[in-house]
């Protein structure tokens, strides 16, 4: 039987997560062992979930706030056959979702378009073309210029403009951190402390409890979620570096171990680039209107839990930019 503080892996969606047992239920004593915890710390157990064995993990990796309750049917224990099962799941579920993820998405934006009234734009909306400099920060947001492969370069887009709010917080999150990397000689750590998979993985865990009763809308942002994922690691060395941050990615190719992808080695400012200028993306990409109207929705409730999360996301996580690698780029 498991116990308290056992590791195991958990049962989420078509995938397993390794986590922590934090406090288990027994339904037949109705007793609870709650270990070093204080009896009224952590989640309290769900009513309807009384009357059978309860465990309640924490996800490795993961903020306590998604910390849940399961049952036993959702959970295995550690061994070698159940790792070689969490592997396979994962490259089983990475294929499917590689081979199909651009028609899905756009396939999914009709059926959630069909039959719903177009919500009011003009409160939620503000000017979309970017451009990251100094004296960028203004109210309609911030301006971020890219122009491949340095992500300081990027030209944003003259018409067919898509517009999305950016909370003014993260606006200036973003220009801090252009201002560290160009004027202050500091690079992002790596691998970053919250990694960007990790920082999908919360979100994925926000949308599943705010859709519970929607399946419908859960399956497409979780499809989105998905692709962005596998945009992220596409994108990186070509449009989300500033051009003294090659010089370390250039490294991290020569440490990337086979099988490993960018998503565990950077971190959540890398995906906030990526989110800033996706409007732009998409303009580029000529996605049909029904689409458009779906991703923006996303972003707004993207920007929104970013800027709860910015504390435990982790945008701070500087080090010191070697000062020879600083001047071959000047």
């Amino acid at each position: 039987m498991f116990r308290v503080k056992d590791y195991i892996f958990v049962h989420q969606g078509p995938l397993l997560y390794q986590a922590r047992l934090i406090k288990t239920y027994k339904a037949d004593t109705q007793h609870i062992d709650h270990g070093d915890l204080a009896e009224n710390q952590g989640k309290q157990l769900p009513k309807a979930m009384m009357g059978e064995d309860a465990f309640l993990v924490h996800y490795l990796g993961w903020n306590k706030q998604w910390d849940e309750w399961v049952n036993l049917k959702r959970i295995l224990p550690i061994t070698q056959e159940n790792s070689q099962l969490k592997k396979s799941l994962e490259i089983q579920i990475k294929e499917e979702k590689e081979s199909k993820a651009a028609k899905q998405l756009e396939k999914s934006s009709k059926k959630v378009q069909k039959g719903k009234n177009k919500q009011d734009k003009a409160s939620l909306l503000v000017k979309g073309k970017r451009s990251i400099n100094k004296n960028s920060v203004n109210d309609s947001g911030i301006k971020i210029k890219i122009k491949k492969p340095s992500y300081n370069n990027y030209k944003g887009f003259t018409h067919n403009e898509i517009v999305v709010l950016v909370p003014d917080s993260i606006k200036n999150i973003l220009v801090d951190d252009w201002e560290k990397i160009t004027k202050d000689n500091k690079l992002h750590a790596l691998p970053a402390n919250i990694t960007a998979k990790t920082t999908l993985k919360w979100f994925e865990s926000y949308l599943i409890e705010m859709y519970e009763n929607d399946d419908e809308t859960l399956g497409i942002y979780l499809e989105i979620t998905e692709s962005l994922g596998q945009y992220f690691s596409k994108a990186l060395g070509t449009c989300l570096l500033y051009r003294y941050e090659r010089f370390q990615y250039a490294e991290q190719m020569k440490l990337l171990i086979e099988g490993n992808d960018w998503l565990n080695i950077y971190g959540a400012m890398f995906l906030i680039r990526l989110m800033s200028i996706f409007p732009n993306i998409m303009t580029e990409n000529n996605m049909n209107m029904d689409t458009i109207e779906l991703t923006k929705k996303y972003l707004q409730i993207w920007w929104v839990w970013v800027d709860k999360m910015k504390v435990e996301l982790g945008f701070d996580d500087y080090e010191n930019q070697n000062p020879t690698v600083a001047l071959m780029h000047t």
